[in-house]
């Protein structure tokens, strides 16, 4: 697409600032409901933003975002949700054995009353960014993780059972059950 300058802001050294948009994952894998709205007066401000990272600042189980502008202050956008809703969360970091320290590219997944969540190590996402090197489940109403499975960059695969949630919990390369053959 084109960049199209708005008239009404001619002579402006900053002509393209517009609001950020805030959406929320409707948790059916196919739709988004944007909840700008309601979500403070830091996205009501008209700003040039150029990338946004991601990551659970307080350790609360909420992912905030941290927002770059162009000629204007970061904002840290905390999310206050887990006031308003009691879901569970795990936050996975890992520790591999070999030089990847934070194991980026490694699959995480989680298993609770018979469905699985899988998660990928990365902290690409945004422009000129990076998010937070933990790997983050929401787990809804469920409490307790029945099993624990990290498919680590050098191709071997480790579990852990019942791991309990709302919190963080350190997973290094090495103390997991070894799975045998391929995940």
């Amino acid at each position: 697409g084109a960049v199209n300058r708005i008239e009404s802001l001619r002579g402006s050294p900053y002509p393209f600032h517009q609001n950020n948009q805030l959406f929320r994952n409707e948790g059916d894998g196919k739709k988004f409901r944007e909840m700008t709205g309601v979500a403070g007066p830091a996205l009501a401000l008209s700003e040039v933003s150029r990338g946004a990272a991601f990551g659970d600042v307080n350790n609360d189980g909420a992912i905030d975002v941290v927002v770059a502008n162009n000629n204007g202050p970061a904002r840290l956008l905390l999310n206050q949700t887990r006031s308003l809703n009691h879901n569970h969360w795990l936050l996975v970091r890992l520790e591999a054995a070999n030089g990847n320290r934070f194991a980026m590219g490694a699959k995480v997944e989680v298993r609770l009353r018979g469905r699985k969540l899988l998660r990928r190590a990365h902290t690409d996402g945004s422009y000129l960014s990076a998010n937070d090197v933990r790997v983050h489940f929401g787990l809804g109403d469920s409490a307790k993780i029945e099993k624990l499975t990290v498919f680590w960059p050098d191709g071997r695969g480790e579990e852990w059972d019942r791991v309990d949630a709302d919190r963080m919990v350190t997973i290094r390369q090495g103390t997991g059950r070894s799975l045998r053959g391929p995940g």
